[in-house]
């Protein structure tokens, strides 16, 4: 039996992206419906998003960084927020383990090298895929070459533009 000291911090399974899910996390009924996780969006450690000094890890991106849009041009991210997310909320949610697109899913050369998202993470509607569409990573499984990859931990970048754009990902389009 451990006690709680006051200066003494507790270790508890952390999460960014559900309010309330550490107290949740506590009970045995969590839930664990793909709606409780609707908002979990972002790009996996080394998915590259095409920057105006190459391509880059989204691992390695930064605030004030200019990424390129499908319009051609660049926008200046203007956030960059990171998800962690560790064993015993994967444990419980497994459903928000990342979505692998490997290299050549859609069509030749799309995505160009394999590409790591967020369940919920938003593709292009424009983007030009083989197949049935795709509106988020997770309505790409079932299909050949892409699937859950199971992870203990996963950090998930989120990056805000100075305006809603898609910005450029081994050859995807990716709704920010």
């Amino acid at each position: 039996m451990t006690t709680e000291h006051p200066n003494v911090p507790v270790s508890r399974p952390r999460s960014a992206i559900l309010p309330n899910a550490d107290e949740r996390l506590q009970s045995k009924a969590a839930p664990r419906s793909a709606e409780s996780l609707g908002n979990l969006k972002g790009l996996g450690p080394l998915t590259r998003v095409s920057t105006s000094f190459g391509d880059m890890h989204a691992q390695a991106l930064r605030e004030r960084d200019m990424v390129r849009t499908r319009s051609g041009g660049f926008v200046k991210i203007e956030r960059v927020d990171r998800i962690v997310l560790d064993e015993e909320f994967l444990r419980y949610h497994p459903e928000a383990l990342p979505i692998r697109i490997r290299a050549g899913a859609f069509g030749r050369n799309l995505p160009a090298q394999d590409v790591l998202l967020a369940p919920f993470q938003a593709i292009s509607s424009r983007q030009a895929i083989s197949g049935r569409s795709v509106a988020r990573a997770a309505d790409a499984l079932g299909r050949p070459s892409v699937m859950r990859v199971p992870e203990t931990i996963i950090t998930y970048t989120l990056i805000r533009c100075t305006r809603p754009v898609s910005v450029l990902c081994e050859g995807l389009w990716i709704d920010v």
